[in-house]
């Protein structure tokens, strides 16, 4: 049922749009919960000032390539409240 040149192209990966979800349905999760500044200083792990950093880069007109970082930390803070605070 598919176009020849649909079915024998070969795979093409897609990119997952974590830029957008940080800024939009994800946005209070991240500033109220995981990389909120009384949880940062709590766990003593992360510099809360580079934290907000990050942050104010990720909501900024011009955040480039911070979401990755913020994946990483997020995934982190995941863990830590799941393992660590269970």
């Amino acid at each position: 049922m598919l176009p020849v040149d649909i079915f024998k192209r070969g795979k093409q990966g897609f990119e997952v749009p974590l830029l957008r979800w940080f800024r939009t349905e994800l946005k209070e999760f991240i500033i109220a919960d995981l990389l909120n500044d009384k949880f940062i200083e709590e766990q003593n792990i992360f510099d809360v000032s580079s934290i907000r950093k990050l942050k104010l880069q990720l909501f900024s007109n011009n955040p480039g390539e911070i979401h990755a970082q913020i994946w990483g930390l997020i995934v982190f803070q995941r863990w830590y409240k799941k393992y660590f605070l269970a």
